[in-house]
């Protein structure tokens, strides 16, 4: 009996020993586990980090939705570039973008009525429409600027001149052709007439003439 009950102190002892080993060894873990924790958060920073660096938020002006991508992916852009066209969703007009030279510039006004011809819609089938002058530059418009418009003079004129932006609202934005109905679409080109100078038609035919008389008169003093 002696035996057994010394036998049976000992296993207690060992019960308490191995549970003793068992919550040094549960909190051990524990701490493996935090500081496994603590890396994973801290690695987890540093690729927001890294992935803020590498990307540029643009936010747009208007709410609309995306119509065209000018850039695809791993192409580089320059400040200025065209990144995307976008389409504004509330739009109640639509505005034609003019390009006038300077030497009509002085003969146009705010609100003053212009002639729109749209390429896609023939004027011998759909004649010619209203529209009013909203805004004029007054300051030539850049290079960088009328690059991103494939209609631009940059583009289609080797001539150098002096170009200003001019904003037209056209009056009529659905066209109706044999009972189907044609919506105005971004980027349709159109020729614009403006009524800049009014002459009778022999001032017309003698313009040449004034040309001459100015070239052959003497300096200008008053």
């Amino acid at each position: 009996m002696l035996g057994i009950m010394s036998q049976n102190e000992q296993n207690d002892l060992q019960v308490l020993t191995l549970e003793n080993q068992i919550r040094t060894q549960s909190a051990d873990y524990d701490n493996q586990l935090y500081q496994i924790e603590i890396q994973k958060s801290a690695l987890e920073t540093q690729i927001i980090d890294v992935e803020a660096d590498g990307e540029i938020i643009v936010t747009s002006p208007v709410n609309g939705h995306i119509d065209t991508l000018n850039v695809t992916l791993g192409q580089t852009v320059a400040p200025g570039d065209s990144l995307a066209q976008i389409i504004p969703g509330d739009m109640e007009s639509w505005e034609l973008i003019l390009w006038v030279p300077d030497s009509a510039v002085p003969w146009l006004t705010i609100n003053k009525t212009v002639n729109i011809r749209y390429d896609a819609l023939p004027s011998s089938k759909f004649g010619q429409f209203p529209g009013k002058i909203k805004s004029i530059a007054h300051s030539p418009a850049s290079p960088r600027e009328m690059i991103t418009y494939p209609s631009s003079p940059m583009n289609n004129d080797s001539n150098i001149k002096t170009w200003y932006k001019v904003v037209v609202i056209p009056k009529v934005s659905k066209f109706s052709y044999k009972g189907r109905l044609i919506p105005v679409e971004n980027g349709m080109k159109a020729t614009v007439t403006l009524f800049i100078d009014d002459r009778r038609l022999y001032q017309w035919i003698l313009a040449p003439l004034y040309d001459v008389r100015d070239s052959a008169q003497g300096a200008v003093n008053d």
